[in-house]
Formats: C-alpha cells, structure tokens, sequence
C-alpha cells in the first residue's frame, strides 16, 4: 500500500446508500452489519423504492440518529441511490444493497485505503459471494497480490474473469465523481456496470483485495431465475455504443464486446434488427456464439434455450 502521509490525519466520513425494495427478510440484517462497523463516521441512507412488503416498517422501528430513511414511488434501484445520493452530506459514498452485508471492518478498511490515496475518487473491495447459504470466493480475478492494495486495470480485469471486479455493495466513490455521471434511472438492467465502466474511462480504480463484504448470489439467483426481459431502453447492453474510447482501449473493446455477445442471446427474438446490427461491429466472436447469431430465427425460437 502507498506510504500514507504522516503530516496530517484525515478521519474520512461516509454516506451510505440502501436502496430497498422488498427485501424485509434480509434489511434488519443489512443495516445491523452497518451499524456494528469499527468505524463509527458515517450516517445511514435508506431509500424504500415503493417496498409492497414490510421493508418500510422494519427499517423504521431501528432506532439509531445515524440512519435516514426515505420513501418513494417504485422506480428502481438507480432513481432510488440517485435520491439517497442526493440527499447526503458527507464526500464519500458508500453503497450497500438491501440483502447484501459487510464485515464489520469494512469502513474502517476503506478509510485506510482513501488515506493512502487520497488523491483518488474510485475505490473497491473484493467480496464473498453467499451461494447456497455459504461464503465462497468470488470469480474476482486481480492481478494484485492477497490482502494488498493498488490500482486495478477494470476493463483486463472483467474481461479476464468474465466477471466484474466491482460490486455494487463493496464499492466507495466521491461525490464529485458521481455528479459527472449519476445513475441512469431508465436502466433497470445493467445500470452499475455501465456507471463503473464510465467511472474507470475517468479516474484509476484504487481496488483492495481484501474480501470484506458479502454479495447475496442466491437472491440474484432467485431474480433470474425469473426470466425477466427488459425493454432495450431499460438495459445497458443496447447502449455500449456510447463508449467511443473502445476504438483506442484494447482490453474495453475486448470487455464490451464479450458483453454483447454474451448478453444479447435472449434479446434477438425481440430485437432481431438490433441485435443483429451490434454483432455485426464486434470485432472476434467465438464459433459458437458466431453459430448462434447466424441461425435463422425460427430455429432460434424452436430450440434457444435461455
């Protein structure tokens, strides 16, 4: 880690966003790995995006001065962190899904890393997956030692792992950053990856290699095993257009164009134009993958299988 800078202490003081949205067996647990961090400086920003359950309630009987609650109409996840955001007072954003958890020393581990770059905007942690009710290693891929910090190439990293480095629950940000570029509340799907992707375009991803949150892979797990298709307004992948740095960055070609390829297959019975048309400009496409957006559409819809 960079030498931290002895002349001066900096106690760093973080606003924490929960966007919540039905998610009342899991918030109290969220919120108490908040409340019992090692480090004490933050405040507690709850956003209950249209909760149809008992979130709400839950939320409002914790009674500590630190934590904020706030109420609106559904309109997903980035509309209700944009809200949280906006309504903060502190620089340094930290967000946290409402069914997901840190260790207790994660603040106080993020601290320490902002000090030793303090000159930076974009930080993160790796992170346990919770799979099948047990902590497993993430599919992170990081060319930084164990327990060290440094800066991580986002692009070569996702790209690499097939996975992103950044969670939207282990991950720390100014808020001078953010307000350059924000949430895009249209997407539904997506819409963290294409913000992080924007982030790294502008600013050195400062990442720990410490696994000191949990994602809950089983309630994602359980959303997709929904099947739900977004409308192509309201997911990322019809908008990776947009980062011309592609032309001049290998390793965010490589990144955007595994994610077209990758994530378009269930669109291309709705979309056939549009997919196609994408496909067309990536540059290497694996055999199979070629096979499959070259297939006729009736053959698509007799045997693709999500």
């Amino acid at each position: 880690m960079r030498m931290i800078k002895k002349y001066y202490q900096m106690s760093t003081k973080f606003s924490i966003v929960i966007p919540l949205f039905n998610k009342a067996n899991y918030i109290a647990k969220t919120i108490n790995s908040v409340l019992n961090q090692t480090y004490n400086e933050f405040e507690l920003i709850v956003v209950d995006d249209g909760s149809t359950d008992n979130s709400y309630n839950i939320v409002k009987e914790i009674k500590d001065p630190r934590i904020l609650l706030l109420k609106k109409e559904n309109g997903g996840a980035s509309s209700a962190r944009n809200l949280g955001i906006k309504n903060s007072h502190f620089d340094y954003i930290a967000l946290l899904d409402g069914d997901d958890l840190w260790k207790s020393n994660f603040l106080e581990e993020m601290n320490e890393l902002i000090i030793a770059y303090s000159d930076d905007l974009f930080f993160a942690s790796n992170f346990l997956f919770i799979k099948d009710s047990k902590a497993l290693k993430s599919k992170v891929k990081v060319d930084i030692e164990k327990d060290k910090s440094g800066y991580l190439n986002y692009y070569k990293s996702f790209y690499k792992a097939k996975y992103s480095p950044v969670c939207s629950s282990a991950v720390v940000f100014k808020k001078e950053l953010f307000n350059k570029f924000k949430f895009r509340e249209n997407l539904k799907s997506g819409e963290d990856l294409f913000l992080w992707i924007q982030f790294a375009l502008h600013n050195k991803l400062v990442y720990l290699n410490k696994e000191i949150a949990y994602y809950n892979h089983d309630v994602d797990a359980q959303n997709r095993a929904l099947g739900k298709i977004y409308k192509k307004e309201n997911t990322y992948r019809f908008f990776l257009d947009e980062f011309e740095e592609e032309k001049s960055n290998f390793f965010l070609k490589k990144l955007l164009d595994y994610i077209r390829t990758a994530n378009l297959k269930p669109y291309i019975l709705i979309y056939p134009n549009e997919v196609k048309s994408i496909i067309s400009k990536v540059s290497s496409i694996d055999l199979k993958h070629w096979i499959f957006y070259h297939l006729p559409l009736f053959l698509i819809k007799r045997f693709y299988r999500k």
